[in-house]
């Protein structure tokens, strides 16, 4: 019974060897409540992040995408490829023949077009042709399981169109291609290689620099021509007046005041002014002596040909001109014609109005990837944007979020907000991304740093919008090797973008604080697509600088104009020069070119008239004297080689010869200036400065006169010419000692020079 007893009150104990696992079990329980209680701390000290799936990657979503609707276009482009394009490229995808489908990205998006195209091929599991395009057209094409000239339609396409075609344009260029089969598809791309290969097309559209260059030409124009005109007019009118004082029939009472003849009244009978020529012209037309009185009156009277004005019937010389004021209206109202017709063609041909041909995007287009963004934000800190390739894996994507999580829990710090999204100039916020963030942060609506990372260069911008941080010191002293790194983020398709995250967070974590939060600066709107693509008007910008240069060039042409007219008109001059201004307008140092084209033009002119009437002596001989000095060829006078003496004598002898045929027996010439022409009498004339004595030379009717006003003066109009051993110019019969020499004796003794000279008898 004891045993028993014994065996049952051992039943009933703990063994010894069992004693510790007891102590265990018991305290079990108050484990479990001091882990809940850690559990609960730690759930309310950090808040939970919301569990999202995980992201697709690139071709997944786009395959995704394209199940649906064949075309899938981006909502990263609204100002080159607006969304509302979708239906256009779907309507022209329909139009190759074979099953299409169509991507629109930014060409930041894409590393590899083939290989992107391939992958989303193989999501979708659809065969067709599949086209990837980004802003500016396609850029490439792959067919899976069709019959479709992919490649010779890019290429038809690149070299066929402009570079500013645009992307819808692009597309329909390559969809007619593909359309039309393979062989004519290469043919028409190696036509299209061959024409273009070096020089592109013309391009479609103008940009605002080209723009400028129209306005700028429009102002040259509005304002040069119509003042070209203006003062071509002047000039014109200059010279008629200059052209009418050098042909008006010269004053019988402008000769000598003591010449009854030149005082004589016209004879009323003849029904107009008496012409001094005519009496003497139709004497030696008749083969009669020329009237005494006639002689009598001024040389030049008697040199001048008859006008063939004079010989016009009497009811067209009555013809009134029209009137000064007439004319200044007409040439008024030309120019005013003039720029209004420069103003109308400049606007009919420079009729563009826009730089390209994209639809304007509507708002709603505009704000679509900023409201995608910040959805997305909302929902976790760190926002990778489905279209691109990934750059964070799930260790550098934790290692972020844990770094965002203790930034906001520091004494100073708050969210941080990373957007990985590609940035291009034809977003909505035209590629700036300080605009982008503040877009992103007033669609997201809380404080924090907006940090904005470029997954396709690689580029960092960070912008603190209401946190107690040193604003200046965060957008302008961030460290390069963050927000562009090295050349080891170069090389690397992820451009390092984790490490460089990471060494923001650092970079944030050591940001100063402040007292209250900081606002960063709001930035200027982006340019609305209209007003970006929108030319400026063409009466703008540089047009106003072109009146001025149009005035300047109109001034500069018309004087370059008058020099061209001044040089032809000299080579034109008639050989007969009205006599009573040979004394005014013959030079007194004249150039060699000068010489040679007055030599040429009066020998031709003796040459000409002498062959009309070669019955008198004196003129044959003073032809042949002249023609002597020139070796017989009158085209010897305007060719280099002949020296000035000798021009000289050329233009004395056939002056006098003409003078011959026209019944003038005078023999002396101006002996102060010989191409002054006929002398009138002898003069005592002083012809040196160091010498006060005079010599006697036949003078003419201005030499004279200023002789005897001036009796000791030296004539100021004495010919001077090269000296022969250079150094300057001395009287004409020192610089030779030709035939020159012998003027002041008379013409008949020119003549006898001129032979005893040349050898002839």
């Amino acid at each position: 019974m004891e045993a028993v007893t014994s065996n049952h009150a051992h039943a009933g104990r703990i063994p010894p060897a069992s004693t510790g696992r007891g102590r265990a079990l018991r305290l079990l329980p108050a484990l479990c409540l001091a882990l809940c209680t850690l559990t609960t701390f730690f759930a309310t000290a950090t808040p939970a992040r919301a569990e999202t799936p995980a992201a697709p990657t690139q071709a997944a979503y786009l395959a995704d995408r394209l199940r649906d609707q064949p075309v899938y276009v981006t909502d990263q482009l609204p100002r080159a490829v607006p969304r509302s394009t979708a239906a256009e490229f779907a309507r022209l995808a329909k139009g190759t023949g074979v099953p299409t489908y169509v991507l629109v990205l930014p060409a930041e998006s894409v590393r590899d077009g083939k290989e992107l195209l391939g992958a989303v091929h193989d999501r979708l599991g659809r065969d067709g042709l599949y086209v990837l395009v980004d802003d500016h057209g396609v850029t490439d094409a792959t067919a899976f399981g069709v019959r479709a000239p992919a490649d010779d339609a890019w290429s038809a396409q690149l070299y066929e169109l402009p570079y500013d075609a645009g992307p819808l344009l692009s597309f329909e260029r390559f969809a007619e291609v593909v359309a039309q089969g393979p062989e004519k598809a290469a043919a028409r791309a190696e036509a299209a290689r061959a024409k273009y290969e070096h020089d592109e097309p013309e391009a479609m559209y103008i940009g605002p620099s080209d723009r400028r260059n129209q306005s700028f030409l429009t102002g040259i124009l509005l304002s040069g021509v119509p003042l070209l005109i203006l003062l071509l007019a002047a000039y014109g009118r200059r010279l008629r007046r200059r052209y009418a004082r050098a042909t008006r029939k010269p004053d019988p009472r402008a000769g000598r005041a003591s010449d009854a003849t030149a005082r004589r009244e016209p004879d009323p009978t003849a029904g107009r002014k008496p012409d001094p020529t005519a009496g003497q012209a139709s004497d030696v037309t008749a083969g009669r002596e020329p009237d005494p009185t006639t002689r009598r009156m001024p040389s030049a009277a008697r040199w001048r040909p008859v006008p063939t004005a004079r010989r016009m019937p009497s009811a067209a010389r009555r013809m009134p001109s029209p009137s000064p004021v007439v004319r200044v209206v007409a040439v008024v109202a030309a120019a005013a014609l003039a720029a209004a017709a420069v103003a109308l063609t400049a606007t009919a041909v420079f009729d563009q109005t826009a730089s390209s041909g994209v639809r304007p995007p509507t708002p709603a287009e505009m704000s679509a990837r900023a409201e995608r963004v910040a959805a997305g934000l909302r929902q976790d800190p760190v926002y990778t944007d489905p279209e691109s390739p990934r750059v964070l894996d799930a260790r550098r994507l934790d290692r972020l979020h844990q770094r965002i999580d203790d930034f906001r829990r520091s004494d100073g710090g708050g969210p941080v907000y990373v957007a990985l999204v590609p940035q291009s100039s034809e977003n909505e916020s035209a590629g700036d991304t300080e605009l982008f963030a503040a877009a992103v942060h007033a669609k997201v609506g809380e404080p924090g740093v907006y940090v904005v990372a470029d997954p396709g260069d690689g580029t960092i911008d960070a912008y603190n919008h209401g946190l107690r941080l040193d604003g200046d010191r965060l957008l302008f002293d961030l460290p390069d090797d963050i927000t562009l790194g090295d050349s080891r983020a170069d090389e690397s398709d992820d451009h390092l973008l984790g490490e460089r995250l990471d060494a923001l967070m650092t970079f944030l974590d050591r940001t100063p604080r402040t007292d209250r939060p900081v606002e960063g600066p709001s930035p200027a709107p982006a340019p609305s697509p209209a007003e970006d693509n929108a030319l400026p008007p063409l009466f703008a910008t540089d047009f106003w600088p072109g009146l001025l240069v149009g005035a300047f060039t109109a001034f500069l042409l018309s004087a370059v104009l008058a020099g061209i007219a001044a040089l032809v008109l000299r080579r034109r001059r008639p050989a007969t020069e009205p006599t009573p201004h040979l004394p005014l307008t013959a030079p007194t140092e004249p150039s060699v070119s000068y010489l040679r084209r007055t030599a040429y033009a009066e020998i031709s002119a003796l040459t000409r008239e002498f062959t009309e009437r070669d019955d008198e002596p004196r003129a044959r001989d003073r032809l042949d004297a002249a023609l002597l000095l020139l070796d017989g060829d009158p085209g010897r006078a305007r060719r280099p080689g002949t020296d000035p003496a000798t021009l000289v004598t050329v233009i004395v002898l056939a002056r006098a010869g003409r003078a011959a045929l026209t019944g003038d027996d005078s023999e002396l010439c101006c002996g102060v200036n010989p191409l002054h022409g006929r002398g009138v009498r002898l003069s005592h004339v002083r012809v040196s400065a160091e010498d006060t004595s005079r010599r006697l030379l036949p003078v003419c009717e201005l030499c004279r006169d200023t002789a005897i006003a001036d009796p000791l003066g030296i004539p100021p109009r004495l010919l001077r010419l090269p000296a022969p051993s250079g150094g300057g110019r001395v009287p004409y019969y020192d610089a030779t000692d030709g035939p020159l020499t012998a003027v002041p004796r008379g013409i008949a003794r020119l003549v006898d020079k001129v032979r005893e000279t040349t050898g002839v008898h």
